[in-house]
Parts: structure tokens; C-alpha cells; sequence
């Protein structure tokens, strides 16, 4: 019998694969030219070339060269012979050319460095050095002394350096909230503003991160800034004076929007080329992980997706071969035939008892989405659940990899008997730590078969494979058929985790900071890190805003 359904369902998948020969696109599009020309300036060439070679990995039939320009150079774009370029938010600000096509494509930072070997370091690093004592030291001439700063009687002046560049000046000022001109020894590029300040232990300066992390950094490290201006250093500003720690947490701390700034994709005009397309799309979606290698920070959620809308790839169409497209009725079918498949393929070779191969995970300090762990063959439910049918019809239900991360390491849970009847989107189960509890929501409906009795004595099980020895509940279920339509396979899933981490952020950035002063440490601004395990270490009142805002969204 099994045979007989899997023939009849690769016959209908052939002939759904038969009624066109697809290809799908954005929009009209023509090109047969796999060989693509980019244009970079010097600062961003190491990572638009790590970014070609990359994609060219994943694209072995594609060939990308990039080329380096000088900011002269491409005053003219029509003359650099590439359709494509990459620059900072410096360079597009020379260009002054407000026909010229755009994407942001990342971000850089502006980093307040001084010499490691500075005399009054260890004192300067007790002290309150907020951007208003910044301000009136830069702004005023006579203060301009490290006295004023360790309170000794030295008088040392401080050498302030800076680069001869205006918009760099203008976030400068804006982050000192200052309109007086800023006066410094003045240096031609951040390279040379950094090995400036390497020779001089007096001195300090505003250099970027992508060229700090590029540079021979020795003797440099990250000046103490009271950000919040609470009048003293907290604990994570601690942070900013360990280069490496900061090179490594970098967008995860408070960091000062007025100091950060957009690196563009910039063209003659918007691309039609499939090359180029695709290679855009990459870079906004995949291609992201590579930019906090070199030192900047990747797009959020929305800047990706208007980035893809852009580009066209919100809106697919399906050319037959025929001219005639899917109609709704032929979707709906062929999607009931794939999910049968995934269904009938699971039910037919998983052993009895495991959902998936003891897949733990390993918390590596930051939390994204490429930190996640995401089984195939899984049904997962966005009260952060997922559900699997055994051979057998029972289905073993668990909390998702996303939900252990943010709580970080369980030191109780409370769960419900054999017997109890269950209802999907109602509680189930609640997960504690040291105290603070969140109620977890069930992904389906019926009767509670056997309770995980090990997370009666290790609640940790969760945290570190909650996919197979850490799963919760093995149930009976009641209303399967119907309750599957609502669950999301794995690619699905990863799109709307994305958008998860999205409100995540947003939450963290917000309501946190809103509330109370003591959370600033949390607070991210565009293009943030969160923190693994992000919050173990915040109130249960935090805990309780968390279950409004993301585990009981469903009810």
C-alpha cells in the first residue's frame, strides 16, 4: 500500500514539474554575461572582495573582479567601465549627485581611540568622561590637558587628531552635541590618524572600526565614554577599554548612533543585470555575516527586506513555457502533495522514539540567526514550539532552540501529568530561571501521553538539546489534520525567525531602555548583536514584558 500512495505522489509531482518548464524571476530580465566589473574605494575593498569571492564560491560559473578607485576616480561613474560601486557614506557624500541609484548595504562607526600607553590611563578609566566633558575639552583650547581628567597636577596637554574630512567632523560634533568648530592636528586618512596616535602616548581621536580592525592596532586602545552620562563607567562600557572585547562585541553595547554611518551599493542607475541581481540579494541577505568580520555592522530585518523589495524579489512570477501560469487551485494542490511527501517520508524512515539526531547546542556569546539550530523534518509553531509525529501517530512536542537561547540555562520547569488534556495556544509548561518564569503555549491539541521526566531533575536538558533529549511532552493528538496547517517547515520557519530577532531587537532597544536606566547595557542600535541568553541576567518584570510581546502574541 505504502508503494502504491508514493507512486501515485510521484506521478502528480511530475506531472506539476511537467506543466512548465519555470523559471522564475523578479521582473524582465536579460542578460547571458556572467562576468561582472565592481568598483570600490580603497577603505571598502578588502570587504567587497571578500564579499565577491564569496558569492563566486556558492557561483562557480560567475567571475567578479573589483577593481580600486580613488574618491577622484568616481566623480564620474560612467568612466570607471563597472556599473557597480562600493563606497562609504563619505565618498557617496562627495559624489553629490542626487540621480544616482543606492542600497545600503551595511553600516560603519566612528570609535573614540587613545593611546594605550597614556600615563593617566588607570585613572581615566574610573572616571566620568561623558560626551559633554568631551565637548568642552575639544571645544575649549585652555582645557585641552590630561589634568583635567585624572585631577593631577601634571600639566599635560592632549593631542587631539583627526582626519580631514567634513562629514566625519559633522557626526563628531553631532555625537558632542556642539556647533563650535573643532579644531586638531589634522591627518589625511584614519590609517594615518591611527599611527599618529600609536607614536603619541598623549594623544586621542575618532577613527573608524573597519580601519582600526585593519590596522597593526598595537598601543591603541578604546577611550573610556561615559555614553549615558550617568557620571560614572558602568559595566558595559568597560567594554569600549579592551580592543579586542570590543572589536568582538562591538555592536552590541550602546553604541552612539550619531557616530555610525551607511556604506552604499551605488549605481549610474538601478540594475537590470541577473548578475547583478543576484549578487545584490546575496549581499543583503546571506552575505551579512561577513561584515562584523571586518569590522561593521550588519542590516536589520526591515533594511534587508526593503533591500529585497528594491530589488524586486518581493514579487515572483512564474513564466511557463506555455504562457499559461499556476493557477490558486494547482498551488493549493501541489502544496498538499509536498506536504504529504515530508509527512510520509518522516512517518516511513524515522526510527520509533527519535525526532531527530541529538543535535545540542553550544552557546557562542552572541545570538543571531546563524547561531540557531533549525532540524528539517520538524514542525515548529510560533509559540516557539515544535512538534514531531512518531511512527506510531503520537506526537513529541519540545520548546525551539530561539526560546533556550534567550532565557539562557533553565533551573526548573513545571509540567503537566499523563492523562491532562492539552489545547493548542494554551499553557503547558513553564520554564524557570533563578525565579523568573515564562509560560510556554501548546503547539497542538490532545492528551498528554508521558511528560519528559527527565527535566524533572536536569530543566538544563532543555538548553542543551532541546530537540531530542530535551523534548517535553509526547502526546495524543485530537485535531492533527487540521492544527498542520498552521505549522511552518524549516526555510519558512528561518523567514519568520528573521523577523523574530527583528522585534527582538526592537524590544531590547525600546522598551528596555525605556523603563529603566539599570537595562542601557541591553540596548542596541541599528545593526546590534544580542547578547546569548540575553535575559538571564534581567528582572522578572523584563521577563514578564518578554511573555506579552512573544509568547502569548498568538492567543
Amino acid at each position: 500500500m505504502k508503494t502504491r500512495i508514493f507512486i501515485f505522489i510521484g506521478l502528480l509531482l511530475l506531472y506539476f514539474s511537467n506543466i512548465s518548464n519555470n523559471k522564475v524571476v523578479a521582473q524582465e530580465r536579460s542578460t547571458t554575461e556572467n562576468t561582472l566589473s565592481i568598483v570600490s574605494t580603497p577603505d571598502l575593498y578588502n570587504l567587497t572582495n571578500n564579499w565577491a569571492s564569496e558569492f563566486c564560491k556558492l557561483n562557480p560559473e560567475i567571475k567578479i573582479q573589483v577593481i580600486k578607485f580613488t574618491d577622484a576616480q568616481l566623480s564620474n561613474l560612467s568612466n570607471t567601465g563597472a556599473k557597480l560601486c562600493f563606497v562609504s557614506n563619505e565618498t557617496y557624500a562627495t559624489l553629490n549627485n542626487s540621480e544616482l541609484w543606492k542600497m545600503n548595504v551595511g553600516k560603519d562607526a566612528l570609535v573614540p581611540i587613545m593611546n594605550s600607553k597614556n600615563p593617566f590611563l588607570s585613572e581615566i578609566k574610573k572616571l566620568n568622561i561623558s560626551p559633554g566633558v568631551l565637548a568642552q575639552i575639544l571645544t575649549n583650547p585652555e582645557l585641552r590637558i590630561w589634568n583635567v581628567f585624572p585631577k593631577t597636577k601634571q600639566i599635560v596637554p592632549i593631542n587631539y587628531y583627526m582626519v580631514n574630512n567634513q562629514l566625519e567632523k559633522a557626526m563628531i560634533a553631532k555625537f558632542l552635541s556642539t556647533n563650535k568648530n573643532i579644531q586638531g592636528i589634522g591627518v589625511e586618512n584614519n590609517e594615518k590618524l591611527i599611527s599618529a596616535i600609536q607614536k603619541d602616548p598623549n594623544s586621542i581621536g575618532f577613527c573608524k572600526l573597519s580601519s582600526l580592525i585593519k590596522s597593526n592596532n598595537q598601543d591603541i586602545t578604546i577611550m573610556p565614554v561615559d555614553i549615558n552620562g550617568n557620571g560614572k563607567i558602568d559595566d558595559f562600557e568597560n567594554t569600549y577599554t579592551d580592543l579586542q572585547t570590543f572589536i568582538n562585541k562591538a555592536w552590541y553595547v550602546n553604541f552612539p548612533k550619531e557616530l555610525t554611518g551607511s556604506i552604499y551599493s551605488i549605481a549610474s542607475q538601478m540594475p537590470t543585470n541577473q548578475v547583478e541581481l543576484a549578487f545584490l540579494k546575496w549581499i543583503s541577505t546571506d552575505g551579512q555575516q561577513f561584515l562584523n568580520q571586518k569590522g561593521y555592522s550588519a542590516l536589520v530585518y526591515d533594511e534587508k527586506q526593503s533591500n529585497l523589495a528594491d530589488l524586486g524579489f518581493n514579487k515572483v512570477y512564474v513564466v511557463a513555457s506555455d504562457k499559461s501560469l499556476f493557477t490558486l487551485s494547482q498551488y493549493l494542490f501541489a502544496s498538499l502533495i509536498l506536504v504529504l511527501v515530508i509527512v510520509g517520508t518522516i512517518m516511513v524512515n524515522t526510527p520509533k522514539n527519535k525526532a531527530v539526531t541529538n543535535i545540542s547546542t553550544n552557546p557562542t556569546g552572541i545570538f543571531d540567526e546563524n547561531s540557531l539550530i533549525v532540524p528539517t523534518g520538524l514542525f515548529f509553531d510560533k509559540t516557539h514550539t515544535w512538534a514531531f509525529m512518531e511512527k506510531n501517530g503520537t506526537v513529541k512536542i519540545g520548546i525551539d532552540d530561539f526560546m533556550q537561547h534567550v532565557t539562557g540555562p533553565l533551573t526548573k520547569v513545571k509540567m503537566k501529568n499523563a492523562g491532562e488534556k492539552i489545547k493548542k495556544g494554551e499553557p503547558i509548561l513553564s520554564i524557570i530561571q533563578n525565579g523568573k518564569l515564562l509560560n510556554i503555549n501548546s503547539p497542538v491539541s490532545g492528551t498528554i501521553i508521558k511528560p519528559n521526566e527527565i527535566l524533572s531533575t536536569e530543566p538544563s536538558a532543555i538548553n542543551q538539546s532541546p530537540y531530542s533529549n530535551g523534548w517535553v511532552y509526547m502526546v495524543e493528538p485530537t485535531n492533527w489534520v487540521r492544527e498542520i496547517q498552521f505549522f511552518l517547515m524549516a526555510e519558512k520557519y528561518r523567514e519568520w525567525i528573521q523577523y523574530e530577532f527583528w522585534r527582538l531587537k526592537d524590544f531590547l532597544a525600546i522598551k528596555l531602555n525605556a523603563k529603566t536606566p539599570e537595562y542601557a547595557h541591553v540596548v542596541l542600535q541599528d545593526g546590534g548583536i544580542i547578547k546569548d541568553n540575553v535575559l538571564a541576567d534581567l528582572g522578572p518584570e523584563v521577563w514578564e514584558e518578554f511573555q506579552t510581546n512573544f509568547v502569548d502574541t498568538m492567543k
